[in-house]
């Protein structure tokens, strides 16, 4: 196993596996807000794997959930990157990276719209909500257009997730 996700109460203690899969990494965990549910990337990269994320959502056991059945093209190389997941405050919907822009869809996986494009690159930090659920804060890099190349500028700022 290459990188799983835990379970560690506050208080300290055991911490039971959460995921297990041979050759991945499972990384950015993103708790819902009623606890019952992580999203998170799931990168198939530790066994000489194409490096690309895509996203899954496991229950607090680490059982497979229906969430995100419906998301176009979640699945690995040659499908665009989706990593980086944030559940809004109700649970009905979450923000994630897709390639280079930010994006929502429903839990389901329905109704995806990208936010932002070619923002996020070379960035893989999760955005955060605002507790109303009507913006959504995000960090990026934005090339800037200097001789030799260029260099990057770090972007933060919230818009709203419609």
């Amino acid at each position: 196993v290459c990188g799983s996700i835990f379970s560690v109460a506050a208080t300290g203690g055991p911490a039971p596996r959460i995921t297990r899969r041979t050759g991945h990494l499972h990384d950015e965990p993103a708790v819902s807000p009623d606890g019952r549910r992580i999203a998170f990337s799931d990168w198939d990269l530790c066994q000489g794997g194409t490096a690309s994320p895509r996203l899954r959502v496991v229950n607090s056991a680490g059982k497979q959930t229906s969430d995100l059945a419906l998301l176009p093209r979640n699945g690995y190389y040659p499908d665009p990157e989706h990593s980086s997941p944030a559940w809004s405050p109700d649970g009905t919907r979450l923000a994630y990276r897709l390639n280079t822009d930010l994006a929502v869809a429903d839990r389901d996986g329905s109704g995806e719209r990208r936010l932002v494009r070619g923002l996020l690159s070379l960035i893989y930090e999760p955005p955060a909500w605002s507790p109303d659920g009507h913006w959504i804060a995000l960090t990026g890099l934005r090339r800037l257009p200097l001789p030799r190349g260029g260099g990057f500028y770090s972007i933060a700022g919230w818009l709203p997730s419609l």
